[in-house]
């Protein structure tokens, strides 16, 4: 069995002890404090030591164990450490490996060195939290550039009158000034940090006589950031990363990343599976909310950030961890961050949890195969084209107003009798589902983080394209008839996401079907007449087509203030059809353009795009020419529609 003795109770000597254990390596660990004993795993191969040792000591222990591999895993302050590892390690003939220290480690105590006190206050005005001070009262005026110093700074000092006056002229006093005579063992100076809330500690790099290492056992305990004035030590040798010596002793490594679903958030929802894989990472990672789920995540290391490139960039720069467990809230299959993932190089494996809304529909004896699933979770997506077409609709929530506007909105379109039942704090002791209707709900405020249910027992089920010409409210506006409309509408190809401008949308019948397709997109009603503009509003009322918005304006001047269009319909350009044409391709070169011309005019224009823009030289051009039947007495007579011109391009 392969033998490795570990100087070191740092982050980096407990991982590779970990890991290096699960690989059948024999491995003695030598600690300094008793604490940083109890912080290594608890396994046959692992040997702990709790000594300090000089050199003569180290060649001692060595000799006797005769290991194959020496890793120096210390901090970076331990320079005496580091240079009695390295030279008994020589003497011993013993291969000596020193692990390099990642800087950006999130996990272990943040350690930033600074040349002088008035660069560590410089660097500490851009921070935040309590400062504990322990660089003595000769440069303590230097920490008063930093903003509410005197809230935010702890000084200890000298317990002598003349240092004593000079902190309160300086406005150190009360319990942010601590005057004592040193030494201060590691537990005292843990009680100090602890007591006074300190999130920071200052210090200089005065050595093991000074009591720097008792002061950064303590830091390292309480997590503390630490600030050091006096440059950190040369490394003695050649340094390696944890995942360079993890290959020199155990060779190739298979490295996986588990995405699991955490569930609605209560523990006894978690699966089995996603236990075991939680338990077997080496590493957790995810929103605090998510990891609080699993109970024991303060005694693993974690990260918490739920944004994929900064975890991406955390797992590419820890080689030292073999397995990760990405947590996510619900399941990550549902409009989860998980799909960032889903193309990573490593291993990947996939865990399912429950989500709030299946979680929800369950609860209420609904069975959620047939809702209609909607996340409105860091996003914002009007829920009532949604709901106006499914019996249920089913939404993760993550704004306190949502409910309220939706309810707003369904009473605005006539759906009072669509009921709405929203989930709270779902699987928490203080779980809570509130039920009503719309005008009982349009003034509650729920927690952002909850599901909605909306049944709808009237829903409507339209027939698209083509809406008869009856199911819209006319005036004196003109509109584009079924017949025209169908072809029109099947030339621009929506989709459900489709951002589409209606250009002269006189009664807003284009608009109207456009924004049932496009039910997760948005149309621009675009129309320059006041009276069309009240037809389209009627209209969208009717349709409950809470997806358009309508813009009362002249095209392309009014075009700049408004989204990129995937789709445009022109219907009336008043003799402005290259200059509209010219304003929506400065967004987007690639908008898929239909265009009805109803005069000669319009159609001479056409001819003129193709030749400002060779690239439509191929455009496609339809001439709809319609006749209806009408009653003449006894017979059925047949009366001709004037002859419509369709291009696509």
């Amino acid at each position: 069995m392969t033998k490795v003795v570990i100087y070191g109770g740092t982050l980096e000597g407990r991982r590779l002890t970990e890991i290096l254990a699960d690989n059948n390596i024999d491995v003695s660990v030598c600690v300094a404090t008793a604490y940083g004993g109890t912080l290594l795993p608890d396994r046959a191969n692992v040997h702990v030591y709790v000594e300090r040792m000089d050199e003569d000591r180290m060649v001692e222990f060595l000799s006797e164990l005769a290991p194959d591999y020496c890793i120096d895993a210390t901090h970076p302050y331990a320079e005496l450490v580091t240079k009695n590892v390295y030279a008994a390690c020589g003497r011993c003939q013993v291969k000596y490996i020193r692990v390099e220290r990642d800087k950006r480690d999130l996990f272990d105590t943040e350690i930033v060195y600074t040349g002088s006190v008035d660069e560590a206050a410089s660097y500490l005005n851009k921070t935040t939290g309590k400062i504990f001070i322990t660089t003595g009262s000769k440069e303590l005026d230097k920490y008063t550039i930093i903003d509410d110093y005197k809230n935010r700074c702890v000084a200890r000092v000298l317990p002598t009158t003349e240092v004593m006056d000079k902190c309160e002229k300086l406005g150190f006093c009360g319990k942010n000034l601590i005057c004592m005579q040193g030494p201060f063992s590691e537990d005292m100076n843990y009680q100090m940090f602890k007591m006074t809330d300190a999130d920071i500690l200052v210090t200089k790099n005065t050595g093991h006589a000074g009591g720097f290492d008792e002061k950064c056992e303590a830091a390292i305990r309480l997590g503390m950031r630490m600030v050091v004035v006096g440059r950190p030590k040369e490394s003695v040798g050649r340094s390696y990363t944890p995942a360079q010596v993890l290959d020199m002793i155990i060779g190739h490594r298979t490295r996986k990343i588990y995405l699991i679903g955490m569930g609605a958030g209560d523990f006894n929802l978690l699966t089995g599976e996603a236990l075991k894989a939680i338990n077997d990472s080496d590493v957790l990672i995810g929103a605090k909310r998510v990891l609080e789920i699993y109970k024991g995540y303060e005694n693993k290391p974690h990260l918490i950030e739920y944004k994929p490139e900064v975890i991406k960039s955390y797992i590419d720069s820890h080689e030292e961890y073999n397995n990760f467990a990405l947590l996510y809230s619900g399941d990550i299959g549902f409009y989860s961050g998980a799909a960032a993932f889903s193309d990573c190089d490593m291993e990947v494996v996939p865990i399912s949890g429950i989500s709030s809304p299946v979680y929800l529909m369950n609860k209420l004896k609904i069975a959620w195969q047939d809702a209609c699933m909607v996340s409105n979770h860091g996003k914002t997506i009007t829920l009532i084209p949604f709901i106006r077409d499914n019996r249920y609709v089913c939404s993760l929530l993550g704004a306190k107003g949502q409910v309220a506007d939706t309810c707003e909105k369904l009473l605005q379109y006539g759906m009072n009798d669509v009921e709405v039942i929203v989930g709270e704090r779902l699987s928490y002791e203080d779980e809570c589902i509130t039920k009503g209707l719309p005008s009982d709900m349009v003034n509650r405020e729920f927690d952002s983080l909850s599901v909605a249910l909306f049944i709808n027992n009237n829903t409507r089920n339209y027939k698209l394209p083509g809406l008869s010409d009856e199911e819209f409210i006319r005036g004196k506006a003109p509109m584009t008839k079924q017949e025209v409309r169908t072809i029109a509408v099947a030339k621009l190809g929506l989709d459900c996401n489709s951002v589409v401008y209606d250009v002269g949308a006189g009664t807003g019948s284009i608009s109207i079907e456009a924004a049932l397709i496009a039910n997760k997109g948005i149309v621009y009603a675009i129309e320059k007449k006041e009276e069309a503009v009240e037809l389209i509003n009627q209209n969208k009322r009717k349709f409950a087509a809470d997806n358009i918005e309508i813009i009362s304006g002249n095209a392309p001047e009014i075009l700049s203030e408004l989204a990129t269009p995937t789709h445009v319909f022109i219907g009336g350009s008043s003799g402005s059809l290259l200059d509209i044409i010219e304003a929506v391709r400065n967004k987007n070169k690639n908008v898929r353009f239909v265009v009805d011309c109803v005069t000669m005019e319009t159609l001479s224009d056409l001819i003129r795009v193709t030749e400002t823009y060779p690239e439509y030289k191929d455009m496609d051009i339809v001439c709809v020419g319609i006749s209806k039947s009408h009653v003449l007495g006894s017979y059925h007579m047949m009366t001709a529609e004037n002859s419509v011109y369709i291009a696509s391009f």
